[in-house]
């Protein structure tokens, strides 16, 4: 059970950093330094479990059950609270005194519990380490319990009674976190069962997953398990690696700890679900919520919100997936969720306008901002999106007058956003104005803007990292394209759709590293320029729905190209593979 007193730790130790948030400390009435007296008891603890995650003896996985308990109790009694005040609010001056005095009472029995099986530990760990010293009296080496250990042994035995200096007189070896190396090493081991990475692709993420797991060896074990019995793909280790946290806490790795440990489990999926009752509008009775403000995971489908005070109570969340609503409107609470990372919807939502103020959040965990309708992208709200990667922004008419200003909009401002690296931009139509790319782009997708193809220039020399563009539904209006030389150097694939497109001239030195491109519903461009058939990079060229001009062009490309040796280029026509000399 330590594994289990480990996680629910860790658990523990996420809701207690967040009940510290200034966020918090304006909405809830608690004695931080209480709080922060717990938290380091909960450190030192996950320090020791840490260390005696493999230890089999009946007694440490025993006293590992009931810290599991206790850390699950303290979680439950924390939420309890969190929840009386976050729904009261009141600021009358006797609420907030018996407030107080009831969340400290309740903290204290739970420094109780903690110090009292803490003591239990440190007991076993001394006898352990004497019993060694009897078995071997005469070997001199530098072994000893962690450091955070030795702090609190001395708090509860004494400093003379230290057990790590037992074995010899050198100092004793500090069990401490892995370096970034050891923990490279490790994962490796964990995932690839080698001692390194045999996948050239997916060496750099790993090393950020490893990196992400904070040097704890547990956390690394685990994580390079699963990752292990995993798709090997870029696409897939991405997306784990900017959720490792979740990860690690996942369906899979939740489903291969159930057996063990059922508690675990269980108690996630009835909060996700209780949550999710709640929403939908009918009240539940009060016994039925169990821990919201501990869900990580929410996906609410043909909803729309019936509470927005029901928001704060979700104050761990960290995806939040919408499906489909008419006009959604997030309330202003969603602002002060400081662990959201990725914040989605299918048919798109609006934001209230953030009124940013000294102690507004700086929400640096927020990676995902998908499909925001009529966003403001002012300043003062991008400044606190520092780590934002992905970003779907649309502003539609809705058959309604709309300001066509695009300065209110302030989309200049995206220039801010400095580690983006997946843009969508619909306005359909409407002519898009006045934006400008962060320089960090590597996919870049526009749907119904209507800008001139002559301005493609100067977009192109605002993206020299773009790897994807995609352009949809005259995302670019007009007759011709003129590339110019220097356009897109990085450019692996091109998406052209649904536009007026006719003429597409084209050098030899244009797009040099393109590898796929895709034509959609183009009924009026005559031909592919012959010369994208010498880009040696290119491995397809993908036709869907087009004329039979624009057809018979990329079968000439693909016929010449065979003459030349090239037999890496392959062309398809509405999906299927088209072969030389077919007809």
């Amino acid at each position: 059970m330590a594994v289990a007193a480990y996680a629910t730790l860790l658990s523990l130790s996420h809701v207690l950093d967040n009940l510290q948030h200034p966020v918090r400390q304006r909405q809830l009435y608690v004695d931080i330094k209480q709080i922060q007296s717990l938290q380091e008891k909960v450190k030192f603890l996950l320090s020791f479990f840490e260390v005696h995650s493999q230890r089999r003896s009946e007694e440490i996985q025993e006293m590992g059950r009931l810290m599991a308990d206790a850390a699950q109790e303290a979680e439950e009694l924390i939420d309890r609270h969190v929840v009386d005040q976050l729904r009261n609010r009141s600021q009358e001056e006797s609420y907030r005194m018996t407030t107080i005095s009831s969340f400290c009472q309740d903290i204290n029995k739970v420094i109780g519990k903690v110090d009292s099986i803490t003591k239990e530990l440190m007991m076993m760990a001394k006898e352990e380490w004497a019993d060694v010293q009897k078995e071997q009296p005469m070997v001199s080496v530098t072994v000893g319990l962690p450091e955070v250990v030795l702090q609190w042994q001395e708090e509860y035995y004494g400093r003379e009674s230290s057990v790590a200096i037992s074995l010899g007189s050198y100092k004793p070896y500090v069990i401490g976190f892995l370096n970034e190396e050891k923990s490279w090493n490790l994962f490796c081991e964990k995932a690839f069962a080698q001692e390194d990475c045999p996948y050239p692709e997916l060496e750099e993420t790993g090393k950020n997953i490893a990196t992400s797991c904070n040097v704890l060896p547990l956390a690394i074990v685990v994580v390079g398990g699963l990752l292990g019995k995993s798709n090997m793909t870029r696409e897939y280790w991405e997306f784990v690696a900017e959720n490792v946290n979740a990860f690690r806490n996942s369906k899979d790795s939740g489903g291969t700890c159930q057996n063990k440990y059922p508690s675990l489990t269980r108690a996630t999926v009835v909060r996700v679900r209780l949550v999710k009752r709640n929403f939908l509008g009918r009240e539940p009775k009060y016994d039925e919520i169990l821990l919201p403000t501990s869900v990580r995971y929410l996906q609410l489908n043909n909803w729309e919100f019936v509470s927005p005070s029901a928001i704060a109570l979700l104050w761990n969340l960290e995806t939040f997936i919408l499906g489909t609503a008419s006009k959604l409107v997030l309330p202003s609470e969603i602002w002060d969720m400081p662990q959201l990372r990725h914040l989605i919807s299918s048919s798109g939502f609006a934001l209230h306008d953030q009124v940013v103020t000294q102690d507004s959040v700086m929400k640096e965990n927020l990676r995902t901002l998908f499909q925001v309708r009529d966003f403001r992208c002012t300043a003062e709200v991008l400044v606190r999106l520092p780590n934002l990667k992905k970003l779907g922004i649309f502003y539609f008419h809705y058959g309604e007058k709309r300001s066509t200003d695009w300065s209110y909009y302030c989309l200049h401002n995206l220039s801010h956003l400095h580690k983006l690296e997946i843009l969508y931009v619909g306005c359909e139509d409407l002519l898009l104005e006045n934006i400008t790319f962060p320089t960090s782009l590597k996919t870049l997708l526009l749907d119904s803007c209507n800008i001139p193809w002559k301005e493609m220039t100067t977009l192109a020399s605002l993206l020299p990292n773009l790897e994807w563009l995609e352009l949809q539904r005259d995302a670019f209006k007009g007759s011709e394209w003129d590339q110019i030389e220097g356009e897109f150097p990085r450019l692996k694939v091109l998406i052209i759709g649904e536009c007026e497109l006719k003429w597409w001239t084209a050098e030899n030195n244009h797009l040099p590293n393109l590898k796929t491109l895709v034509l959609r519903f183009m009924h009026q461009l005559q031909e592919i320029p012959s010369v994208v058939g010498n880009i040696p990079t290119l491995d397809s060229i993908n036709l869907v729905h087009c004329n039979s001009s624009l057809v018979n062009s990329a079968i000439q490309i693909l016929e010449e190209q065979r003459s030349f040796g090239n037999d890496n280029l392959q062309v398809y026509v509405d999906y299927k593979h088209y072969h030389v000399g077919s007809s």
